[in-house]
């Protein structure tokens, strides 16, 4: 197994070392394997207590079906899109941005013209935005490196 350091990503619900434990577990799960991993792998490895991931996962349906419906919920939130006009040319733009709510610290879904019109919010989105383009820059220059 190759020497590789894992680390969470900034803003995950994970911390670094979490993030080392999964990262060589999909290491070694990906050994030997013709395809890359599916999501799916990592909840049958975690069905196994000596999984890692065991501890993860929510095993009770009862509390793991309501988890699915608030994922599925964020997924409607990041899927929806609004036509604006910049210099007169439309352009989809994401509808409702994830920003942390000042007064109970809880992530909230807010509009476009909300974002825009509160400094605080507006600076949250920008410093992800900032750090989404460092991160492509990156992986750009990485994949460059194979040319």
């Amino acid at each position: 197994m190759k020497n590789i350091k894992y680390k969470a990503k900034k803003g995950a619900r994970l911390s670094d070392r979490k993030a080392q434990i999964f990262g060589e577990r999909i290491e070694y799960l990906t050994n030997g394997m013709r395809r890359g991993i599916q999501p799916v792998d990592l909840i049958q490895d975690g069905q196994s207590k000596k999984s890692p991931f065991h501890t993860y996962f929510e095993w009770n349906d009862k509390v793991a079906g309501h988890e699915h419906r608030l994922h599925q919920a964020r997924y409607v939130l990041h899927s929806i899109v609004q036509e604006v006009h910049i210099k007169g040319v439309p352009h989809d733009q994401r509808s409702f941005f994830c920003v942390k709510d000042v007064k109970t610290d809880e992530n909230i879904y807010i509009t476009v013209e909300k974002a825009v019109n509160n400094p605080t919010h507006r600076t949250e989105l920008l410093n992800k935005m900032i750090a989404q383009l460092e991160s492509i820059t990156l992986t750009m220059k990485l994949f460059r490196q194979y040319e």
